[in-house]
């Protein structure tokens, strides 16, 4: 523990359940102890503090969310069973809820530098790039074709007349 920095495991040897009756140990959750009594009080007496955790706890869900609409529905019994296919499925819905945010963060930014005077960055700041009704997440794609009927819909005799006159 040179320099004030020591590796992991020796700060959870040191400070960690099994390490109980240490006086490091001891001192490490006293300490904890008044962090979490100074948040408390800080929780419950400072209303724009309260407000500024609800708003992240908030934001959190609406991840949760999106990662709910990403992938809907349960995990069969006949996947998802073995540790190394529940990582990669975490990793993976992981993966595709943050591409959906980086998309929808890049959006958010060219709006917002197309108009900056209208967008008050005090305000920008509780805005969390989780909306995804804007994108389609089951793959059913539909157009409105009726403009293009006559152009997809033509019958071979017709495209053969009007090939032949021009």
């Amino acid at each position: 523990m040179e320099g004030g920095w020591c590796p992991a495991t020796t700060a959870l040897q040191r400070v960690g359940s099994a390490a109980a009756g240490d006086p490091a140990y001891e001192a490490a959750n006293a300490l904890g102890k008044l962090q979490r009594t100074v948040f408390l009080c800080d929780y419950g007496g400072n209303k724009s503090f309260r407000g500024q955790i609800l708003d992240r706890l908030n934001q959190g869900e609406s991840v949760h969310s999106l990662q709910c609409a990403i992938h809907h529905g349960l995990i069969t019994a006949k996947r998802g069973r073995a540790p190394e296919e529940l990582i990669a499925i975490a990793e993976r819905l992981t993966l595709l809820t943050n591409i959906v945010m980086a998309f929808n963060t890049n959006r958010m930014q060219l709006v917002v530098d197309a108009t900056p005077a209208d967008y008050d960055y005090r305000h920008l700041v509780y805005i969390a790039p989780v909306a995804y009704q804007h994108i389609n997440l089951r793959g059913t794609l539909a157009f409105d074709v009726e403009p293009h009927r006559a152009q997809l819909f033509e019958t071979p005799s017709s495209r053969r007349y009007r090939t032949a006159n021009g």
